[in-house]
């Protein structure tokens, strides 16, 4: 463009516009305007002067000229044609040196991770990288060195020496990289780096999971219950769901240590040999309830080793143990409620039946209750069992063990609950009754009286035991003809046992007479003379506990005392009540009462 110098876009060929680019960013072209013509041609020569001393070696000179010609010709004021102008710059192309060298991309010692072979060669080393060559740095610009190729005079070329087998993977030699410049053979420039060749790569590892409600979701955690008897501690199996592999080695070497308290600072426990391909358990040393850490280290045939933590926490999750007596036997205590019912009871507690349960990790707590066949509680677990005469016999009875956590066992005894006691018999007090009570409460022969019957007339006796009690008696003695006696009754207080009192249980029955009678004596009588009056005899009413028998003597008088009377007959009684009768008293006489007036005479 004329007006502005600018290069028309797309009017400049791609090989031209590499060539003016000359390492920069644009085109270096000269400006060039006119004040007629709207668009200007621009021819481009260039000319390179190699020096003749040593065309090689030297710089070489690039001078480059521009022609500028008007494409549509205005004519001059002067009536002659517009020559074309030209503008040239130079560039000379220095040749690099040695000094230009830079070998800060050369690492000393570079790692190719490949699976190496057994016994390698140099067909088996890996070619150097790109990056791996030295190179030039000129004027800020990079010019890369490779194998074979030289840019301009600097060339370079590397060797290999032989290869040390570090492990059946791996192995490593030195490289050593020379770069000359073919302008000054004398100056050369070596370069050495350790290359490693074969796995650097730690396994890849695989630990333990769990899944403790079974659904089918790895849970977040690590939980171990104590499973190491009689120490609070567990015992943790290492070769569980875990592997190892890598990407060269078949034989991983897993080693496993935990740290108590999860303190990476504390000794470790371990360190433990696990291998989960040989089919056997690898198991810790009892490890203490707590949460801890554990560490997987995990090494390939090559040393590549890498580590895994695990936290995990073991808890007490085992049952206590659990032991009962072998057997048990109780008895009743003894006592009993007023009239005879029973108040026996024994109290049994846990303590009672527990022959030394225990829990590897804390204290326990016990409690009982009873059982049924099946061991199956029938009641609920308390801190004792109330035994009363209803249990006589054999009754079955759990012990409940339970720990700090919840967990809980149990065991099963039978206990023979026995009343070992006798029974004690209070006998009722002595009594003392009429005999006229006793003929009417009482059948004549005492002996066949009933319980009842003797109870109700002379009270009852009572039994006190721890259970329940059974009176039984006896009575012996008798009374006269007059009901007049004593009784003996003798009480027996028997349980269920079979158990009978020891103590002297009687009772005495005293029964005094009464007496109370009426005796009616008879008139006189008189009847003509050879005929015998009849005449009534003595009347005795009897209203106690008497006995009354009359004898009659009766005398005939025909002498002069009979007076005019045929003959007189004079009727004696003798009056005897036996239960008044004794041998020292003097006989009551009761004159005759002819006229039925009584006369003392």
């Amino acid at each position: 463009n004329s007006g502005t110098g600018a290069t028309i876009p797309g009017s400049m060929a791609s090989a031209l516009r590499a060539r003016l680019l000359a390492g920069g960013t644009a085109p270096l072209v000269p400006t060039f305007t006119d004040g007629c013509t709207q668009e200007i041609e621009v021819c481009v020569n260039d000319v390179l002067v190699y020096d003749e001393e040593d065309p090689s070696c030297n710089d070489v000179v690039l001078t480059r000229t521009f022609t500028a010609t008007e494409i549509a010709v205005c004519p001059a004021a002067a009536g002659e044609g517009n020559p074309s102008v030209t503008a040239a710059y130079t560039i000379t192309f220095s040749r690099p040196d040695l000094d230009d060298l830079s070998a800060d991309n050369i690492e000393p010692v570079v790692n190719y991770e490949l699976c190496g072979t057994a016994n390698p060669t140099r067909a088996d080393y890996p070619a150097p990288r790109t990056q791996d060559f030295p190179f030039l740095e000129i004027g800020g610009r990079t010019f890369n060195l490779t194998n074979g190729d030289a840019v301009c005079n600097i060339g370079v070329t590397y060797s290999d020496g032989e290869a040390v087998v570090t492990c059946p993977f791996t192995y490593k030699f030195v490289r050593t990289y020379t770069v000359i410049d073919w302008c000054d053979p004398s100056d050369v420039r070596t370069f050495t780096q350790v290359v490693k060749v074969g796995d650097t790569t730690a396994p890849t590892f695989s630990g333990p999971t769990q899944d403790r409600d079974f659904d089918g979701v790895v849970d977040s955690d690590l939980i171990y219950t104590t499973n190491a008897g009689n120490v609070c501690a567990a015992y943790i199996r290492l070769d569980a769901g875990i592997s190892a592999t890598d990407n060269c080695s078949d034989d991983v070497t897993i080693t496993a240590v935990i740290y108590p308290g999860a303190d990476l600072s504390a000794t470790p426990i371990g360190a433990f040999d696990v291998d989960p391909t040989d089919n056997r358990a690898e198991v810790t040393s009892a490890i203490p309830v707590g949460c801890h850490l554990l560490r997987y280290t995990y090494t390939d045939e090559c040393g590549n080793t890498d580590f895994s933590d695990y936290p995990f926490c073991v808890e007490d999750g085992t049952a206590p143990v659990a032991i009962c007596e072998d057997g048990l036997n109780i008895s009743i205590s003894s006592g009993s409620a007023a009239g005879g019912v029973s108040t026996g009871i024994a109290i049994l507690t846990p303590e009672m039946i527990d022959a030394g349960s225990y829990d590897d990790c804390s204290g326990v707590t016990l409690e009982i209750a009873r059982v049924g066949a099946d061991n199956i509680a029938t009641e609920a677990y308390d801190q004792e069992l109330v035994l009363t005469c209803a249990d006589l016999g054999t009754v079955r009875v759990g012990l409940k063990v339970t720990d700090a956590e919840g967990n809980m066992n149990f065991c099963w005894l039978d206990v023979l609950v026995e009343d070992k006691n006798a029974p004690s018999c209070i006998a009722p007090g002595p009594v003392e009754i009429s005999c006229i009570v006793a003929r009417a409460t009482l059948p004549d022969d005492i002996m066949e009286a009933t319980e009842a019957e003797l109870d109700a007339t002379f009270g009852f006796a009572t039994g006190v035991d721890n259970c329940d009690v059974t009176i039984t008696s006896t009575i012996s003695g008798n009374v006269n003809s007059c009901g007049v006696g004593s009784f003996t009754r003798i009480f027996t207080a028997t349980d269920g046992e079979g158990f009978t009192n020891t103590n002297n249980c009687r009772q005495r029955i005293t029964v005094y007479g009464v007496h109370d009678y009426r005796l009616t004596f008879p008139t006189d009588e008189e009847g003509t003379c050879a005929d015998v009056p009849a005449y009534a005899g003595i009347a005795a009413d009897e209203d106690a506990c008497d006995l009354i028998t009359t004898d009659v003597v009766v005398d005939t008088l025909r002498t002069l005392e009979a007076g005019e009377e045929c003959f007189k007959l004079r009727v004696t009684y003798d009056v005897i009540n036996w239960c008044e009768y004794n041998t020292l008293g003097q006989p009551y006489l009761i004159p005759r009462d002819g006229d039925g007036i009584r006369n003392p005479e």
